[in-house]
C-alpha cells in the first residue's frame, strides 16, 4: 500500500506526549480537526518543533497511510507574540486552556475563523486584549453547545423589555419573567453579552470594552462553563490578576 501526502493550514490546539520524542498533535483547520503523529518533535534539533507549537499557525504536510496521519513538514505562518506583557501572555494561556477542551463536532470547523481573528488581534499587541478573548469564549461556548439565548426572553419569546439573564434557564429574561433579583442586569451588561454571542468574526475589531466590563463578563461566562461542564478554567484567575 502506498501512502499519500496532503497540505493543511491551521493552528495547533493540543499536544500530547507519545513515546520518548514524539507528540500527538491536534490541529484545527477551516474544515475541522486533524489529529496526527509528529515524530521526533520533542528533540531540540527537530526541524518541525517550532511549527507545531501551541497557537502557532502553520502549513503542515501530512503523510497518510491507511487511517493514520503523520507529520512530514511544518512551516510557520504566524506565532503568538509572547513578550514581557503579563496580560497578553495570560490571554494566550487562556486560549490554550479553552482550546484543549474542544470536542470535535460538526460545528468545530467554525471555531477556526474565530481563533484566526482572535490571534490576529492579539498579535497586534494592542493595549486592550481582553475583548477578543471574551468574544472567543462566548463563541467557544456557543459552538460547543453551551451558548445562551440572547435574542429574546427564554420563557415567553418576547424581544422587548429584556431586563435580566439566567444561566439555569439558558438566556435572557423579560421583566415579567424575572424570578430573582440576582437575575436582573443593567442594559450595558446585557448589550455586551448579546454582542459577544451574536457578532461575526469580522465584527471583533469594531469594539473595545472596558477592562472591568470584560472581567465581569468573563467571570459570568465562566459560571456558565462550570455549570454546563462541571469543569473550571484556572487561567481566568491569571487574567484577573494580570488586569
Amino acid at each position: 500500500m502506498r501512502g499519500t501526502t496532503s497540505n493543511y493550514e491551521g493552528y495547533t490546539i493540543r499536544l500530547s506526549d507519545y513515546k520518548d520524542s514524539d507528540c500527538i498533535v491536534t490541529f484545527l483547520t477551516k474544515d475541522g480537526i486533524l489529529t496526527f503523529r509528529a515524530r521526533g518533535v520533542k528533540k531540540i534539533k527537530s526541524k518541525n518543533r517550532n511549527g507545531i507549537s501551541l497557537l502557532t499557525k502553520s502549513q503542515v504536510t501530512l503523510f497518510q497511510m491507511g487511517e493514520s496521519l503523520s507529520l512530514s513538514e511544518a512551516k510557520q505562518i504566524s506565532v503568538p507574540a509572547f513578550d514581557d506583557n503579563f496580560l497578553l501572555n495570560s490571554c494566550f494561556s487562556f486560549l490554550n486552556e479553552l482550546n484543549a477542551k474542544i470536542v470535535e463536532s460538526e460545528e468545530t470547523s467554525e471555531l477556526y475563523e474565530w481563533l484566526d481573528e482572535t490571534m490576529g488581534l492579539l498579535n497586534q499587541k494592542k493595549k486592550e486584549c481582553l475583548t477578543p478573548c471574551l468574544i472567543y469564549f462566548a463563541q467557544f461556548l456557543r459552538l460547543e453547545g453551551y451558548g445562551l439565548n440572547v435574542d429574546n426572553c427564554v420563557i415567553c419569546g418576547k424581544k422587548n423589555d429584556i431586563v435580566g439573564i439566567s444561566l439555569s434557564k439558558g438566556g435572557f429574561l423579560c421583566r415579567e419573567h424575572l424570578e430573582f433579583e440576582s437575575e436582573k442586569k443593567e442594559p450595558r451588561f446585557l448589550k455586551i453579552i448579546h454582542f459577544c454571542f451574536r457578532c461575526s468574526p469580522k465584527d471583533m475589531d469594531r469594539v473595545c470594552f472596558e477592562t472591568n466590563e470584560c472581567l465581569r463578563c468573563l467571570a459570568y461566562l465562566s459560571e456558565l462553563y462550570e455549570q454546563s461542564t462541571g469543569g473550571k478554567l484556572r487561567s481566568l484567575e491569571y487574567l484577573r490578576l494580570a488586569s
